[in-house]
C-alpha cells in the first residue's frame, strides 16, 4: 500500500489590527442602517410617515425602554455572531 504525502496546513492569514477592523466594521454597520432606512423611506414613504407620527405620540418612557431593548438585542446579536 502506498502512503499519501502529508497535507500541508494553510498558514493563517495575518489578522488586521483590532482598531482598524473595528472602524471598518462600524462603517459597514452604519452603511447597513442607511440601506435599511433608504428602503423604508424610498420604498414605503406612507409607512414611514405613519411610523414617525406614532413615535411622536409615544410616551418618553416607552421610547427609552424600546431603545434600550433594541440596543441590548443588537449587542447580543453581534456577540453571538462575532464571538
Amino acid at each position: 500500500m502506498r502512503r499519501r504525502p502529508a497535507r500541508r496546513r494553510r498558514q493563517a492569514r495575518p489578522r488586521a489590527r483590532a482598531g482598524k477592523r473595528g472602524v471598518s466594521d462600524l462603517i459597514c454597520a452604519l452603511g447597513l442602517v442607511l440601506v435599511l432606512e433608504g428602503i423604508l423611506y424610498g420604498g414605503m414613504p406612507g409607512l414611514a410617515r405613519r411610523l414617525a407620527a406614532q413615535v411622536v405620540a409615544m410616551p418618553e418612557g416607552a421610547l427609552r425602554a424600546g431603545g434600550l431593548v433594541a440596543a441590548a438585542a443588537g449587542v447580543a446579536l453581534v456577540w453571538l455572531v462575532r464571538g
